[in-house]
C-alpha cells in the first residue's frame, strides 16, 4: 500500500536515502487561511476517494472502508506546509497475506476535486481526534448515565461485519457526521450579530456548534456558508462574501457590484 506517510522503515529511511520520515508531532490546526484557499465544495468526494484507493491500495477489492465524516472545511500544517481544503476521514481495513491488518483512521484533505494530503496514524504520527469528528454534544453524557445493556457491543459487531466495500462507497451517508435539519433549526446556542454598513442596519444569526450563518430581514433568512476562527467570521454564498473582525467589530461585505463596511456588535441573546 502506498501511503502518503511512510511508517514501518522511517527512520531507516532517514538514515540512508534523502526520503524525510514523517514528522513524530501531531499535525498543527493552521488558523490564516482565506476563504478561496478551500477550492470548490467537494460533491463527489466518494468518487474523488474510491479512485484515489484504488490507485494506491494494493488489494483494493478485498479492503474493507467506513466514512467517519462528511466535507467540512479544514486547513493544517504540515511537514512544513499548509494543506487547506475539505477534510474526510475513513477507516480502512486492509486485507494482506490473507488477513486483515485491523481498523486504522485515515485523514484526507481533498482540494478542487484533487486528494492533496493522506495521513494515517502511524505510531509516529498522531492523528488527534478532532480533526476527523465535529463534536456533537447533544450525545454527550455523564459516566454513570450508560446504559447498562450490550447494545453497543452488537453494534461494534454488526459495524465490522457489515463494513463497506470500496465499490459501495457511491452511495454512502456518514451517520455519524449527519446532522439532522430539524434538530439543527431548533437547535440552541445562537448568537446575533447587530452592524451598521452605511447608515443601513443589518442584523446576522450565526452557531459556531452547528456551523450556520444567515442574515435575518423579518420573515426571510438568507444563509451563507460560514467560516469561524478566534479572530474572524468569514461567510459567503453566490452573491457576497463578508469578512467580521470579532476582535475590532469591523465588517467588510463585498458583492459583484458594491464593497462595503461598517462596525458590529456581537450579542448572546437578544436585547429583549
Amino acid at each position: 500500500m502506498k501511503y502518503f506517510i511512510l511508517s514501518c522503515f522511517a527512520f531507516l529511511l532517514v538514515s540512508c536515502s534523502n526520503i524525510p520520515a514523517p514528522s513524530i508531532m501531531s499535525p498543527e490546526l493552521s488558523r490564516n487561511v482565506t476563504l478561496g484557499a478551500y477550492g470548490d465544495n467537494p460533491s463527489t468526494y466518494t468518487n474523488i476517494l474510491k479512485k484515489y484507493l484504488i490507485k494506491e491500495l494494493n488489494n483494493h477489492k478485498e479492503t474493507k472502508i467506513e466514512f467517519i465524516n462528511e466535507p467540512q472545511r479544514f486547513s493544517v500544517d504540515h511537514l512544513g506546509d499548509t494543506y487547506s481544503g475539505y477534510r474526510v476521514c475513513l477507516s480502512i481495513n486492509e486485507k494482506k497475506d490473507g488477513y486483515y491488518r485491523g481498523w486504522r483512521n485515515h485523514f484526507f484533505i481533498i482540494n478542487n476535486d484533487e486528494v492533496t494530503l493522506h495521513l494515517y496514524d502511524s505510531g509516529l504520527l498522531t492523528i488527534p481526534f478532532e480533526y476527523c469528528i465535529t463534536r456533537n454534544f447533544s450525545k454527550t453524557m455523564l459516566v454513570q448515565n450508560i446504559p447498562e445493556t450490550f447494545e453497543s457491543e452488537k453494534l461494534d459487531k454488526e459495524k465490522i461485519n457489515n463494513a463497506q466495500s470500496i465499490d459501495d462507497m457511491d452511495s454512502s451517508k456518514p451517520s455519524l457526521a449527519y446532522v439532522d435539519p430539524q434538530y439543527q433549526a431548533n437547535s440552541l446556542g445562537n448568537k446575533f450579530i447587530h452592524c451598521v454598513l452605511d447608515n443601513k442596519e443589518m442584523t446576522f444569526v450565526f452557531n459556531e456548534s452547528n456551523n450556520t450563518f444567515y442574515q435575518f430581514e423579518f420573515n426571510d433568512k438568507k444563509f451563507f456558508e460560514p467560516i469561524f476562527t478566534e479572530v474572524l467570521i468569514a461567510a459567503k454564498n453566490s452573491d457576497v462574501t463578508i469578512d467580521i473582525n470579532r476582535v475590532s467589530g469591523s465588517i467588510e461585505m463585498v458583492s459583484k457590484m458594491s464593497k462595503n463596511n461598517g462596525k458590529c456588535d456581537i450579542l448572546d441573546k437578544t436585547r429583549f
